[in-house]
């Protein structure tokens, strides 16, 4: 199920002092309990690129800080289509295999 303020997606608090969404990139393992397997921010903080090309443009996946829909936090979402020259606040990358 979905819990917004596990991790750090759109409507997570990055400053749990101050009542209210604010919208923020994180240190990785700031989100303690945004956790699995000792691999940290799997959801929300940043959106991935991934390896995916088509048609001249890349997927990004896994959601960023300013995502608002739960489904958007997870790395089903394969619609997120973005130019490879792209440069965004929202955006990163996570070294996988």
């Amino acid at each position: 199920a979905y819990e917004p303020q596990t991790c750090n997606g759109g409507d997570f608090d990055a400053d749990p002092q101050t009542p209210g969404v604010q919208d923020a990139v994180l240190p990785t393992g700031a989100a303690a309990q945004c956790e699995y397997a000792g691999v940290f921010d799997l959801s929300g903080n940043l959106k991935e690129w991934t390896d995916d090309p088509r048609d001249g443009l890349v997927a990004v996946r896994g959601g960023g800080y300013e995502t608002n829909l739960p489904p958007g936090l997870t790395c089903d979402q394969i619609d997120d289509l973005k130019d490879p020259g792209l440069r965004h606040p929202a955006v990163g990358f996570r070294c996988c295999r």
